[in-house]
């Protein structure tokens, strides 16, 4: 099989933002319990496939704190917020859709495949998140020991990803037919996912990974149920409407996804989301 070099899931797609929007919603409330409470003020947070931006906008509300004014201060608040103050810098290949409502956080383009993430100035960090990204990269596996070598001691590298294991599945629906599609869906989209170079099986090695990168860690994981209409069913819709053209060349059926569409904001199908796992690496602090 000959894999693509480029995204899958690319954010110039039309429809991308919305489907990135959804995404936040579905995962947002997770990733910040794991976040939160590795976060103090003044930390430097490095957000690798910032997305939309959501969680760069949520963890400056913890780390960054605005000293008192000083004379002569005529309240600039263009300057970076570094240092004691904390930093987040959110990168994204395109990050066309990074909304930045905090003055703290610093958007870069960046390309994790291609250009060192010792090159993002700000480090050594204490917290870096990248979450459903490094699966789509080819140097996943490499990535990890990069990741962990700019952390400061102390510092975590939280990478948060969904694979085969736990897919997304119907829990309820007036008739079979939800499941058959749901089912076609997700199969034609993994299949898409894989030709474009995403590794379903990743999450199998990240925390093996983790260990060998001289971390601690340890793996957190959280699914939600999702009835019709909500964020995990408004998803796929987004999404099979983002890759309609590329699903239909990976088995399923044109009427098939609209029909799907349909049961989807159905409030009697409830669906369970996909299993997130999230794997938390903490760099010691050397002894004496």
């Amino acid at each position: 099989m000959t894999l693509s070099t480029t995204y899958a899931l690319d954010n110039d797609q039309r429809g991308a933002g919305i489907s990135l929007a959804w995404l936040a919603q579905i995962l947002d409330p997770h990733t910040m319990r794991i976040l939160e409470p590795r976060l103090e003020p003044g930390a430097r947070v490095l957000e690798l496939g910032a997305g939309t931006g959501s969680i760069a906008r949520k963890v400056a509300d913890i780390v960054i704190h605005e000293p008192a004014a000083a004379a002569g201060d005529h309240g600039d608040r263009s300057v970076l917020h570094a240092g004691p103050r904390g930093l987040v810098v959110a990168t994204d290949l395109k990050p066309i859709h990074v909304q930045p409502t905090h003055p703290g956080v610093r958007v870069e383009k960046h390309d994790l495949r291609s250009q060192p993430v010792a090159g993002i100035g700000g480090g050594p960090w204490d917290l870096i998140h990248a979450r459903c990204l490094l699966a789509h990269l080819g140097r996943r596996d490499q990535l990890v020991a990069e990741l962990a070598a700019v952390l400061a001691p102390g510092g975590y590298l939280v990478i948060e990803d969904w694979g085969g294991v736990g897919a997304g599945v119907v829990l309820r629906a007036p008739t079979g037919e939800t499941e058959v599609l749901y089912s076609a869906y997700q199969q034609a989209l993994r299949s898409y996912l894989q030709v474009h170079g995403n590794d379903g099986t990743w999450i199998l090695r990240a925390y093996r990974l983790m260990v060998e990168a001289g971390l601690e860690a340890e793996v957190l994981t959280g699914a939600t149920s999702w009835v019709g209409g909500q964020a995990g069913c408004r998803l796929p819709i987004e999404l099979s409407k983002q890759i309609e053209d590329q699903l239909i060349e990976h088995g399923i059926a044109l009427d098939d996804l609209r029909t799907l569409r349909t049961h989807l904001v159905n409030p009697d199908v409830t669906v369970m989301g996909n299993l997130t796992w999230s794997f938390v690496g903490r760099r010691p602090i050397a002894a004496g």
